[in-house]
């Protein structure tokens, strides 16, 4: 979803989804943005924008390696963004960010188990969420492809089971 997009939605459905406050600030903070990428910003300005894409983009490569290097060393790093996947984000979209994950040497498994009991004992969620076992909540998705040998099948989902329920055919 691109930042304007993201603008239009903040500014003409964020109830439910944000409180009145957290609306204004995203919206200003992705008009703010939007606006960086039209003139070069000082080096001042760079330093306190949250939101220089050029800056986020030069220092991805790091994030990407340092990602390897934490779990090489066998740190917890969850999965997912804290800005609702907005393109201003590090690594962005959720799919995209699995990608990011195999990118960095990350097997595919290890990247789903990130993705799911990870995220889950990261919430202290283990005993609800995470896997597939009897007594858990059970939303499942199911994807056009192997995700184990290409993780981008995660973006080609054939159908959703919401709560263990499938939808009827």
């Amino acid at each position: 979803m691109a930042r304007r997009e993201v603008l239009n939605l903040t500014e003409t459905r964020p109830a439910g989804l944000l409180t009145p406050e957290a609306a204004r600030q995203t919206a200003a903070r992705i008009r703010k943005s939007l606006a960086q990428e039209k003139r070069e910003l000082s080096p001042q300005e760079r330093r306190e924008s949250t939101y220089d894409r050029r800056y986020l983009r030069e220092k991805f490569p790091n994030a990407v390696v340092n990602l390897k290097n934490l779990h090489d060393m066998g740190a917890t790093a969850g999965l997912g963004t804290d800005n609702g996947g907005a393109p201003c984000a590090l690594f962005g979209r959720y799919s995209r960010e699995l990608r990011h994950y195999v990118s960095a040497a990350i097997s595919e498994i290890d990247t789903l188990r990130v993705a799911t009991a990870v995220n889950a004992r990261i919430l202290s969620m283990e005993r609800e969420i995470g896997t597939i076992e009897n007594g858990k909540l059970a939303d499942l998705v199911a994807v056009d492809g192997d995700p184990l040998r290409d993780i981008s099948a995660i973006d080609r989902v054939t159908m959703v089971a919401k709560g263990g329920v499938f939808p009827r055919s």
